[in-house]
């Protein structure tokens, strides 16, 4: 959770490299560490962290979201538009606006459902 708050005070490589000693301890389950690993990544910007990020992004939607922090289904409907919402972030920093588009109109989607 340090990493979060690193990078929540744009302090990305501090918050890369807790989550890097997190992810070598094995002290986080994989759902845990991608939400503060791919915020610093899409916030530092370089492109390939950018395209990481995505990656990263993209796998976590497949995945249950982490129990740690997500509870009921409210928080895993907030969490997946998130999700959405930074994926989308990282399409628009490296230009492909057509990704950037897409996932901001599903994120804006679910925001409108019952």
């Amino acid at each position: 959770y340090r990493a979060t708050a690193e990078d929540l005070l744009g302090e990305y490589e501090e918050a890369l490299t807790d989550v890097q000693a997190a992810e070598t301890l094995g002290a986080l389950d994989i759902a845990d560490i991608i939400p503060a690993k791919t915020m610093a990544l899409v916030r530092r910007g370089h492109p390939e962290d950018l395209r990481l990020a995505i990656n990263l992004l993209t796998l976590a939607m497949q995945l249950p979201p982490p129990q740690s922090t997500v509870q009921g289904p409210r928080g895993e409907l907030l969490h997946r538009i998130s999700t959405l919402e930074l994926r989308a972030e990282g399409y628009e920093r490296l230009e492909q606006f057509d990704g950037a588009i897409q996932d901001y109109r599903t994120a804006l989607g679910l925001l409108t459902l019952p």
